[in-house]
């Protein structure tokens, strides 16, 4: 049973909100039971949410209290995988609606690995194969972006700022077919191109989520002229649009990437690099469609950033529901929910407010959004607590 919720885990959720194992050497360690206690029971607590056996299901509230229990237990035991059992508690944290507990956990991890100088040139030792400082580098790159969703819901200030450490991880990323390919042990870093993947470019992408809060909430509190915000938006604009123009050509999203990605196993991490972007996209561009009926709504930027919000709110509904077409699967963690609600919330605006040849088209997209949380919230709490929202909506 615990290979089945571990394979279960590395299905569903590892690759898309964090990525922490190198799966194979994850199996690898289950089978003899080498694997510690803790990460065990984090991961099946997990991955026993998607069985189809209810009585399966029924073990997470066990698995996880035991989890928590043996972590507490080895909490001053600093060590990385304390690092990996911090963020899979974060996760289940998340998922419960819990954000308080779900920050705590972060925060405990990130004091583990500033100790452990994880992310750092210090941390990479001479001689070590790709999977050793590849996997190192990638719970840091969790942990970063972890951090970001997690302070963002309280207000807390982000404790990972050190560029050189992010700067480090992104330029010494090793590209993801080759962390996840049979021959990675027998290597070295030196081996490796360098190449950033699509976890390195998630990491660089999250980095525009605190700015894009930061001036959400300035909007919210009423402390920015228009000028300030027609500069403050063009600036934050450019910054993603730089981004997504530098994307490597190999990590576009094309029918031929996600067909690539469908065969080496990264259609999941490909469609959540771009998932995200749309919605930070649309997170940017919100407060337009409040301008819009508004006596400045006249402004031609402010009728471009409006068109802007809603085009990445439709495709990433489009992209969403195209990923579940092609793989047969949801993106499915909990973090996606609180991406299709913003989604759904602009496709709701379309209803009320937009032209008349807009209405189909957002309908069909929200009732698709609707049906992926309705989806996710078999599994997770938090996503079940959002489907009201647009339950009412598509009763108008």
């Amino acid at each position: 049973m615990a290979r089945a919720f571990v394979d279960s885990y590395l299905e569903h959720v590892h690759g898309g909100c964090h990525t922490i194992f190198h799966p194979a050497s994850l199996r690898l360690q289950v089978r003899p039971g080498t694997v510690k206690k803790a990460i065990l029971y984090a991961v099946c607590a997990i991955g026993s949410k998607f069985s189809t056996n209810a009585d399966e299901r029924a073990l997470e509230g066990g698995l996880a209290a035991e989890a928590k229990r043996l972590f507490q237990e080895d909490l001053e035991n600093i060590c990385i995988e304390n690092v990996q059992v911090s963020l899979l508690l974060a996760t289940l944290s998340s998922g419960k609606c819990c954000p308080s507990s779900e920050a705590l956990y972060v925060r405990i991890a990130t004091g583990i690995a500033e100790i452990l100088r994880l992310g750092s040139t210090q941390s990479d030792v001479e001689g070590d194969d790709v999977i050793s400082q590849e996997t190192s580098r990638r719970i840091w790159g969790s942990l970063y972006v972890a951090e970001r969703w997690s302070s963002s819901g309280l207000g807390l200030r982000c404790r990972m700022d050190d560029v050189d450490s992010l700067n480090h991880v992104v330029k010494a990323a090793v590209e993801d077919t080759l962390f996840y390919s049979p021959s990675a042990a027998s290597q070295t870093v030196a081996d490796s191109d360098g190449k950033p993947g699509l976890w390195a470019s998630m990491i660089t992408l999250t980095g525009h989520f605190g700015p894009i809060q930061d001036f959400n909430r300035q909007i919210a509190k009423g402390g920015l002229s228009a000028p300030n915000v027609a500069q403050k938006v063009a600036t934050l604009g450019r910054n993603l649009d730089n981004w997504h123009e530098f994307l490597p050509l190999d990590l576009q999203m094309s029918a031929t990437n996600l067909d690539r990605g469908l065969r080496n196993g990264l259609a999941k991490s490909l469609t959540s690099l771009h998932l995200t972007y749309h919605f930070l996209s649309t997170l940017l561009y919100f407060h337009s469609l409040e301008e819009q009926r508004g006596p400045d709504a006249r402004h031609r930027h402010d009728c471009e950033y409006i068109v802007r919000c809603k085009y990445h709110a439709g495709s990433f509904s489009s992209l969403l529901s195209h990923h579940r077409q092609v793989t047969g699967a949801d993106i499915n963690h909990s973090t996606i929910g609180h991406m299709i609600v913003v989604s759904s919330s602009v496709l709701v605006h379309t209803l009320l407010f937009g032209d008349v040849h807009e209405l189909p088209e957002a309908r069909q997209k929200l009732n698709s959004n609707f049906d992926v949380l309705t989806r996710l919230g078999r599994y997770w709490p938090a996503v079940r607590a959002m489907v009201v929202f647009p339950t009412q909506s598509r009763r108008r």
